[in-house]
């Protein structure tokens, strides 16, 4: 039994931090993980329609307006997304409701014994995603949910996601990330996430891709008899509009038009994001209420995702921490109004923080280097000097209180998600 949130949170990550002495840094996810662990217990709680949801870019963005679309379509939902903000008990929802503490604890003490019992060797442990995961089937099962949708992590292949019996898959835009744990090319992470595709299963919904990263997931689909809906051939949105709240566009789907969807999101690819999720949820819960999808859109809450946090000035944040992601920052940079534009960068060091500041140097007035309180993460002030000689200020609140002194009109802070975390605290 645990008696506050913290210990139930420390069994989740106890086996990983005994293990973690022994695993090597710069091994792949293949030399380091073991989905086989958890296996059984999984595939004893899982039930209900469930999907998974992977790609490297819009996971969560993708996962919270699916689940936002089954409510809509009068489906109880159960939601698991990582990593949290401010609150542990954010990554398991339930309608958009987050876990209690109580339901938490209980929970946990729940399942507890069951974990423990998993026999490991040195270096090997049960992953925090397979505890996590069965801890919010518990409560799904307590609060008699229909549907659930599950966002992957970093791959699938070693991911304890993947143990989970599912009848659908959402596959977001796939780039070059995360090179060290799932392969050096695109398609070897390509490869790897498509294992998010297994025999048994409906249909994989497809974002779109580079013709490399497709044929890995069309060859997969067809190897395992799934079939497959595409963005561009199968579904798509017309009419995409920058406004002040966000974006409005239509999507059009085999069984409906959608008009004037809203989102308050900036982003190109955020409304590609909803058409994705729209098509899945039209699949499960039949043609969509347009006038009920709306409203039931505009009550999404994604920190961090081209979120708009204060409008004088115009503040944006996203955890943007790769080069892949600038191209649709810049889209929102062209359409955003402003005289003069801030940067507030803090990547860690072991990420393309260069890639990063590089790509937007022509369009920043004024970046700055700044630093989170996560002590997993580390930032130095040479990342200021190597990246062309910028300021570099300790902690974002202070970062950003300068560069409203510089008077900027539109700023943008970006990085690791511990930066959301502190910008939102």
């Amino acid at each position: 039994m645990f008696h506050t949130k913290q210990e139930a949170i420390d069994f989740i990550y106890e086996s990983y931090l005994k293990a973690q002495p022994y695993l090597n840094y710069n091994d792949p996810d293949r030399k380091k993980r073991n989905p086989v662990l958890t296996k059984k217990i999984l595939e004893d709680l899982c039930f209900g329609t469930n999907i998974l949801v992977t790609g490297s870019k819009g996971k969560g963005s993708v996962s919270h307006m699916l689940s936002l679309f089954l409510q809509s379509g009068g489906m109880k939902t159960g939601l698991v997304t990582s990593p949290h903000i401010t609150d542990f008990c954010e990554r398991i929802r339930v309608n958009q409701t987050v876990i209690n503490e109580e339901k938490f604890l209980k929970y946990a003490g729940k399942i507890e014994e069951r974990f423990r019992n998993i026999p490991t060797g040195q270096g090997e442990y049960v992953s925090p995603v397979g505890i996590i995961l069965a801890l919010a089937f518990s409560w799904f099962r307590e609060e008699h949910t229909k549907v659930h949708v599950l966002e992957c992590g970093k791959g699938v292949r070693y991911d304890d996601t993947r143990n989970i019996k599912h009848d659908y898959s959402i596959v977001t835009p796939i780039f070059k990330e995360h090179t060290r744990e799932l392969g050096k090319t695109i398609e070897e992470i390509a490869g790897d996430k498509s294992r998010a595709i297994q025999p048994g299963q409906k249909f994989v919904f497809l974002a779109e891709q580079q013709e490399s990263v497709n044929r890995i997931f069309l060859k997969r689909a067809k190897e395992c008899g799934v079939k497959v809906r595409q963005y561009g051939k199968d579904f798509f949105c017309q009419n995409i509009a920058f406004t002040s709240e966000g974006m409005e566009f239509d999507v059009i789907t085999p069984k409906a038009r959608y008009e004037a969807m809203k989102i308050p999101l900036f982003g190109t690819h955020q409304a590609k994001n909803c058409a994705l999720a729209l098509a899945l949820g039209e699949e499960i819960c039949g043609t969509l209420e347009c006038g009920r999808g709306r409203e039931f859109l505009g009550k999404i809450n994604y920190p961090g995702r081209m979120e708009i946090v204060n409008r004088q000035p115009l503040t944006l944040l996203d955890a943007c921490i790769h080069p892949a992601s600038v191209p649709m920052l810049r889209e929102v940079i062209a359409k955003v109004p402003h005289k003069k534009l801030a940067v507030i960068l803090a990547i860690p060091k072991d990420k393309d923080y260069l890639g990063v500041a590089s790509a937007l140097q022509e369009d920043a007035a004024l970046m700055v280097f700044t630093s989170t309180q996560n002590p997993h993460y580390h930032f130095s002030e040479n990342q200021a000097k190597r990246a062309g000689g910028y300021c570099y200020i300790e902690g974002v609140k202070k970062a950003y209180e300068y560069v409203i002194k510089q008077e900027a009109d539109f700023i943008c802070i970006l990085g690791t998600t511990s930066l959301i975390t502190d910008f939102k605290k």
